[in-house]
């Protein structure tokens, strides 16, 4: 298995809609070679992404997955 690391940062914005007006959103962005290798299209973009709350890792992976919120 081969691993790839990049440094990046979080893009911060102000959320819009019917969000608090302190409310604000985060969003990264991938290498477009890691996007190609995933099969990432602009027509084909679904994604499943997890958050490991205990290691403090996002996963993310290709296609919809059938989520499970254990509160």
């Amino acid at each position: 298995m081969t691993i790839e690391n990049r440094q990046l940062k979080a893009i911060v914005g102000k959320a819009g809609g019917t969000a608090g007006s302190e409310s604000l959103n985060y969003k990264m962005t991938i290498p477009s070679k890691w996007a190609n290798e995933m099969g990432i299209t602009k027509d084909n973009r679904d994604l499943s992404v997890e958050f490991d709350k205990k290691n403090k890792k996002i996963i993310v992976k290709k296609g919809w997955l059938l989520v499970t919120n254990d509160i």
